[in-house]
């Protein structure tokens, strides 16, 4: 598993199962924070490029950093 760091540039992860067609593939995110909760999967809170208003609790399983 990558590791992930407030201040990543990140993209929606295709390849998981939770990835819903009608989400944008092509967007861009930031990782503004993160949390760790206990019995789930640890998540970031994600800028995306396409809802730049709304910063959204993201598992961390449903993106990928990019390179």
């Amino acid at each position: 598993m990558p590791v992930y760091r407030v201040g990543d540039l990140v993209k929606p992860n295709p390849g998981h199962p939770g990835f819903v067609s009608e989400e944008n593939p092509d967007a861009l995110g930031i990782i503004i924070e993160m949390r760790d909760i206990i019995h789930r999967c640890p998540e970031a809170k994600v800028l995306w490029s396409d809802v730049p208003w709304c910063p959204d609790w993201t598992p961390l399983e449903e993106i990928t950093v990019l390179e």
